[in-house]
């Protein structure tokens, strides 16, 4: 005796296969509400679940991703899946069809095995009734909103990673500091430094793409939304020059073979992996520039001069939300520069340190997976009056990661003439009562 087939429609099932390469939004949609048990044909199954997998990942899938990634495609059966889809109006039909037959197979698996336990008289009729209304609920259970399988997230992560090609981690380049935060953040995360003015973020921002591109060798897209390009420029010479601004602009004026070597070297260093941008832009204009350059790593310098807001508040709202979407999108690191509100700033020089308040708000911070602070520490009065000229601290609190340990403040070791960083740091402390006009103080450690 022949068996009958369990409940399918292998029509519909291609047809939202072929809904899925043709349309982004139904893709989304279809990746939320169906499993891949949902298809009753083996391999519409596998297909879905790849489909699945890298939506969950970010990444969507058109008819050229299908064919090029997914293992035995063809370009009869990618036809196949869009000749059964008459138009993308009658998709979320076929869709529904799909989960209807689905669950009729369900009802009749659990119906047979309810059968058979009903007909075993050693099985208590409490648990036969109670195995028979779950199978029941199971079958009724409402629409699905989001991928609960945690498999399919896993087969996502592991597509993810291995996209990489190695492990791309961005590091501030501050020792110390990088392994308080659990070593630096992968692509699709996002780190931020929050400051007042002459903090030296956009120096610790440039000293991190430097060491990026000198131990990981990706390309660095750098977002100047405040200071012009050439004063990055110049700012990346002076540590070769060992010279202050307005030496390097006497040097590019009198075009010396000095300037000429520093920026042969500069060249050299960056193998055109740095690329500096800067002007006045919207959220669109900065996302089609990500499009374009196709950087491992973005550096927005700084987040509240976004144009196309009324306010700072508006523009932090915008950016971070911009910021969520993109490190789906494109899998960058991302590193945000953020200014400090002048009450931020009075309050950190009473020793209100380590909070990581910027401009607009809290949203940038509840997003990112790592917040800095910088701290621009005041000098003695007795030291200001030495002969030799002391450099104020600047101190780097460790406000929030993911992966590491926040909570401490680091002195890092600078030279504010040429505006570089060493790569080291010190671990100081807040001064228990301010008696003095600095907020930090060393920390005494034990011989």
């Amino acid at each position: 005796m022949k068996t009958k087939a369990l409940p399918h429609n292998l029509h519909s099932e291609r047809a939202v296969l072929g809904a899925c390469l043709l349309d982004i939004d139904f893709q989304k949609f279809a990746a939320r509400t169906l499993v891949s048990d949902d298809f009753y044909d083996a391999r519409h199954r596998d297909v879905f679940r790849f489909i699945q997998k890298n939506v969950v990942a970010g990444e969507l899938i058109d008819v050229v991703i299908f064919l090029n990634r997914m293992q035995g495609a063809t370009q009869t059966e990618a036809a196949a899946y869009l000749d059964s889809l008459p138009s993308l109006g009658t998709a979320a039909h076929h869709l529904q069809i799909i989960r209807e037959q689905a669950i009729r197979r369900r009802l009749a698996v659990g119906a047979h095995e309810i059968y058979r336990m009903a007909m075993d008289h050693n099985k208590p009729i409490n648990e036969v009734t109670e195995v028979a209304h779950q199978k029941v609920l199971e079958c009724m259970n409402g629409e699905r909103i989001a991928v609960s399988d945690p498999e399919i997230h896993q087969e996502a992560y592991e597509q993810m990673v291995r996209s990489w090609g190695g492990l791309p981690i961005f590091q501030i380049g501050i020792k110390e500091v990088d392994d308080d935060i659990g070593g630096g953040i992968f692509p699709g995360e996002i780190m931020v430094i929050v400051g007042g003015e002459g903090s030296m973020k956009t120096s610790l921002a440039l000293h991190a793409a430097d060491h990026y591109i000198q131990n990981v060798g990706r390309k660095v897209l750098f977002l100047s939304l405040d200071m012009p390009a050439y004063q990055i420029n110049n700012r990346r010479l002076m540590p070769i020059m060992n010279c202050n601004e307005k030496a390097i602009t006497e040097h590019a004026i009198n075009d010396t073979e000095e300037y000429r070597i520093a920026r042969a070297k500069r060249n050299k260093i960056d193998k055109g992996l740095f690329r500096v941008v800067h002007g006045e832009y919207t959220i669109s204009d900065l996302e089609r520039i990500i499009q374009f350059e196709m950087p491992s790593v973005v550096i927005l310098d700084y987040m509240t001069a976004v144009s196309g807001f009324d306010d700072e508040l508006s523009a932090a709202r915008g950016v971070t939300s911009a910021l969520r979407r993109w490190k789906r999108e494109f899998g960058c690191s991302f590193l945000v520069l953020n200014q400090m509100s002048e009450i931020a700033l009075a309050n950190q020089r009473k020793g209100d340190v380590g909070t990581g308040r910027g401009l607009g708000g809290g949203s940038l911070r509840r997003a990112a997976d790592v917040v800095l602070e910088l701290f621009r520490d005041r000098v003695e009065q007795e030291a200001q009056r030495s002969f030799c000229p002391v450099q104020p601290r600047i101190v780097c609190s460790v406000v929030k990661t993911r992966r590491g340990a926040a909570g401490k403040h680091w002195s890092l070791h600078y030279d504010g003439k040429i505006m570089k960083f060493f790569g080291t740091a010190t671990q100081v402390k807040l001064r228990s009562k301010q008696k003095s006009e600095t907020v930090y103080t060393d920390i005494e450690f034990p011989v």
